[in-house]
């Protein structure tokens, strides 16, 4: 090999190591939010182009909120592949409708893999501390064999791949992740109890035809996570990891701090359902 082709081959060598190195410290080094990873324009930032306002708590800057009241029954309400039809919201993926259903009006989508996000105002407002909440009623499960498939609160979300997400799935299993440069790494994991301590799912799956109201908070270096109004996690900080504070459940070490800012949303998978109260508090 002459010495030209040696230089290039450990020239690209070295370059390959560095960009490794660089991306293991900073998926590695959980302790900083100094790495910041860039993507191309087919990767979807809420907040592209924007300069960003902190805006701390939700009451700085307050958000009105979603409940699908004053639509025509059968109305497109947002569709992703669409511009924006309601000032606070925007459906990044799939179609969202208004059905009347006898008890009042709701949302809708039976699209598979449908996110929505709320819009702040200003829209380049992203909140440090958070509730974001909602109400699902599942009416068919689409696809068990997908393990993800169910029911998802974004937090703290800035790209596709910046972001917290809580989830409550098809076969009654709860999560805790964080997505950061496009990897998941679990937080906690668990089985979703109701108010007697029993488990939600019913031989492995969790019941349709009724309502579950998801409600995830974080709040500095603590994240919550509540079913029906039934606490399921409550995950605080310490050395370096994470304990649950209600008992010592499936954990994984990992920072809340790394994404300390962002919004919030809606992430349904593989399940046609009603929705209703989207709303983001202290």
């Amino acid at each position: 090999m002459n010495n030209f082709f040696r230089y290039v081959i450990l020239s690209i060598a070295f370059f390959v190591s560095a960009y490794i190195n660089t991306a293991l410290a900073c998926d590695t080094n959980i302790n900083t939010t100094d790495c910041h990873c860039s993507y191309d324009e087919s990767v979807f930032d809420s907040f592209e182009n924007r300069e960003i306002i902190d805006g701390g708590n939700v009451s700085y800057n307050p958000y009105s909120g979603f409940n699908f009241n004053g639509f025509t029954h059968w109305s497109i309400i947002e569709d992703a592949g669409e511009t924006f039809n309601e000032a606070n919201i925007d459906v990044t993926s799939g179609k969202l409708w208004a059905r009347n259903t006898g008890s009042g009006q709701r949302g809708w989508t039976d699209i598979y893999n449908f996110r929505m996000l709320a819009v702040p105002e200003p829209s380049n407002t992203q909140w440090s501390n958070m509730t974001v909440s909602a109400k699902f009623y599942p009416k068919k499960w689409q696809n068990i064999a997908s393990s993800y498939a169910g029911l998802h609160l974004f937090s703290r979300y800035q790209t596709e791949n910046d972001l917290y997400v809580a989830s409550l799935r098809y076969d009654g299993a709860i999560y805790i992740k964080r997505k950061w440069c496009g990897n998941y790494i679990k937080i906690a994991s668990h089985v979703a109890k109701d108010e007697s301590n029993q488990k939600l799912a019913i031989d492995g799956i969790l019941p349709l035809n009724k309502w579950y109201k998801l409600e995830f908070s974080v709040n500095g270096d603590i994240a919550t996570f509540k079913i029906n109004g039934v606490q399921q996690f409550i995950l605080s900080r310490y050395n370096n990891g994470y304990v649950d504070l209600t008992q010592p459940w499936n954990l994984n070490a990992d920072l809340i701090e790394v994404i300390p800012s962002g919004t919030a949303g809606i992430r349904l998978d593989y399940v046609s359902t009603y929705m209703d109260d989207f709303l983001i508090t202290d």
